[in-house]
């Protein structure tokens, strides 16, 4: 499970176009006290192992990953730069191979602390 997880945020951080936008701004479950935005947010919401057409087992997970950003227009941008890098991404990750697919949720400021988000989800099939 952390392998999913650490491995999520070493693939998201590959990305030149993230880096430049976020910096290594990239929390797994807690944001911090007295951040910079923009940041991103990863939280497990499931995981389960699975047997594959292949006979081979792997990991289904659903990871929301939140875009936080002080300006709207800022993170839907952001959030687009997240999406265009990991929609439809097959390749490495971690110690073995994924596939991802991302949906954009529906997402509203939030009101105490006056920062948008947009959420992503994403559904990763992660081969060991």
């Amino acid at each position: 499970m952390a392998d999913i997880e650490t491995g999520l945020r070493a693939l998201v951080l590959q990305d030149p176009a993230i880096v430049a936008a976020f910096g290594n701004r990239y929390y797994i479950d807690r944001i911090p006290d007295n951040v910079t935005y923009p940041l991103m947010r990863a939280q497990t919401v499931n995981d389960a192992e699975q047997d594959t057409h292949e006979n081979s087992f792997a990991t289904r997970a659903l990871i929301q990953l939140d875009v936080w950003d002080d300006d709207k227009a800022g993170c839907n941008t952001n959030a687009a730069i997240v999406r265009s890098w990991l929609h439809r991404y097959r390749g490495a990750y971690g110690t073995g191979n994924a596939t991802i697919k991302v949906r954009n949720v529906p997402s509203v400021p939030d009101p105490e602390s006056k920062m948008f988000r947009r959420i992503l989800e994403l559904d990763i099939i992660y081969f060991i």
